[in-house]
């Protein structure tokens, strides 16, 4: 029961951020109607942008590191030293 309701609740938060995103004019219509801060709307876009910006940039991340790490694993299967592509991955990352 527990899972479905999670479940359900993910579903109406997808939806209300793809209201958001696509139709701003109508929550900030409807921000007026309750007589709530309009300017929240704006707020709430801009942060789910960056949001959406640092997604991006973890995925990269993800990948860069997913590339090295089979990498260093091909190496050391090779027996060869794997320790000066860790270091030179490790300097990228700062």
């Amino acid at each position: 029961m527990f899972l479905h309701s999670y479940v359900l609740i993910l579903r109406y938060i997808a939806q209300g951020i793809n209201l958001l995103r696509n139709h701003p004019e109508i929550v900030r219509e409807s921000q007026r109607r309750r007589f709530a801060n309009v300017d929240v709307v704006d707020e709430v876009i801009q942060l789910d942008k960056q949001w959406c910006q640092r997604q991006f940039e973890i995925d990269n991340l993800r990948k860069d590191f997913k590339k090295i790490t089979k990498e260093v694993g091909k190496l050391k299967n090779c027996g060869e030293d794997a320790s000066q592509k860790i270091e030179d991955a490790a300097e990228k990352s700062f």
